[in-house]
């Protein structure tokens, strides 16, 4: 089944599959929305102020416990269980935590390399948070006017969209993340490692997600 994979993810249903990663976007753009409109309805046409220190604790009330337990957790894993491939699995997501574990506590995780990162499904977390708070700098312009308002968010998803076309150029990366690659000479792994590394988890990839 293994030597049918190229053939298999050709297909249009395994490429909705195989594409998953993008979906990301799509609660980006839900989260980027709803702050953005719920925000400026409050304060442009309720007539309420803009407390920018509740707007930045409220997230982080919602997801740093969350996280910080999650963190506190995952050091006790090795514990919890054994056996011939538990120590390799656990290296890959756990183990990492012991050295990295405040980039996570920082928010800033997802600007390392995927080798390094504790946890790294977490990436998301630090990704959305990140992009919560440079959403303040959308959302005055456009309680001020909507005409820079909107000149600006179009300015920051262009910007965006070219840098991740140029860092695909640069580093030769594939569209998306595969689970197999056309090449036999090119490993899976370093494969998907660089492609993490240069381009999902980075915060200037994901905003036109949030800004759109």
């Amino acid at each position: 089944t293994m030597f049918r994979m190229p053939d298999v993810t050709s297909q249009p249903v395994a490429q909705m599959i195989v594409n998953g990663s993008e979906a990301i976007d799509t609660f980006l753009f839900i989260g980027g929305m709803l702050v953005c409109y719920l925000t400026v309805k409050r304060v442009k046409f309720e007539k309420k102020s803009f407390n920018i220190f509740s707007f930045i604790f409220y997230k982080l009330w919602r997801i740093a416990p969350v996280l910080y337990f999650i963190l506190l957790i995952s050091t006790l894993g090795p514990l919890l269980g054994s056996g011939p491939v538990f120590h390799e699995t656990m290296r890959d997501s756990v183990y990492s935590c012991f050295q990295s574990w405040w980039q996570n506590a920082l928010f800033i995780n997802n600007f390392f390399h995927a080798k390094e990162m504790c946890l790294e499904h977490t990436w998301f977390v630090s990704c959305e948070l990140q992009l919560y708070l440079l959403s303040i700098f959308v959302i005055f312009p456009l309680i001020w006017s909507k005409k820079i308002g909107m000149a600006l968010n179009a300015l920051i998803v262009v910007g965006s969209v070219v840098y991740t076309g140029v860092v695909t150029y640069f580093f030769d990366l594939s569209p998306t993340v595969t689970i197999t690659h056309l090449n036999p000479e090119v490993m899976i792994d370093e494969d998907l490692q660089k492609f993490s590394g240069s381009r999902v988890m980075r915060i200037r990839c994901r905003v036109p997600g949030e800004s759109t």
